[in-house]
């Protein structure tokens, strides 16, 4: 409705396509996802929710398709780079995904989403420091990301710092209550507190 109220209101588009995606309405979430893209067109969440999307839907080379047009067309721009991050991080490649993040946050240093997947490289490869540093530098950002508190847990863990731990699966527990990782990670560490 607020979409269909405003001509330029992409950020409603992309909000109500993760709305249908949650439901389980694929279909009217890529019709969402596409508006969003259609009022503005680099527009990364939208595209990169998109894209898994596609993925999810054996459509991998529309996806791929997708995020390299984005990339032709605005190669300057946050949204492609954050999209083909997400991409290649659904691929398990992650050089990808680390040299598109930080192309992402290189132009938007706002970028908690490439910030974020830059952490869960860091993290994979054991650069536990500089994963913890990418992650309290997204919540810098947006201190209320319940992803972002989730991931920094997860660094918290494997420092042996399971206070911290703790601290952070609560808070992205209390921020989701939906959010069954959270949820678990923060029983099991008060469990063994």
């Amino acid at each position: 409705d607020a979409a269909n109220r405003t001509k330029n209101f992409y950020a409603a588009w992309f909000s109500a396509g993760a709305a249908a995606e949650a439901a389980g309405d694929a279909a009217t979430a890529e019709r969402h996802y596409r508006a969003a893209l259609a009022t503005r067109p680099d527009y990364g969440p939208a595209m990169a929710n998109l894209a898994m999307l596609l993925v999810k839907a054996n459509r991998g080379a529309d996806a791929r398709r997708l995020v390299d047009d984005g990339l032709k067309r605005f190669p300057d721009r946050s949204g492609p780079h954050l999209a083909a991050a997400t991409l290649a991080w659904q691929a398990k490649d992650l050089a990808t995904v680390e040299r598109e993040a930080v192309l992402a946050v290189r132009y938007d240093e706002r970028s908690t989403a490439a910030m974020l997947l830059m952490g869960k490289v860091f993290r994979a490869q054991k650069r536990l420091d500089t994963a913890r540093f990418a992650l309290e530098n997204a919540l810098g950002v947006e201190p209320g990301n319940a992803l972002v508190h989730l991931e920094l847990g997860h660094v918290f863990v494997d420092l042996g710092d399971d206070k911290k731990a703790l601290v952070s699966y609560e808070k992205a527990a209390r921020l989701r209550p939906t959010l069954a990782e959270a949820q678990e990670n923060y029983g099991v560490l008060l469990l063994r507190q």
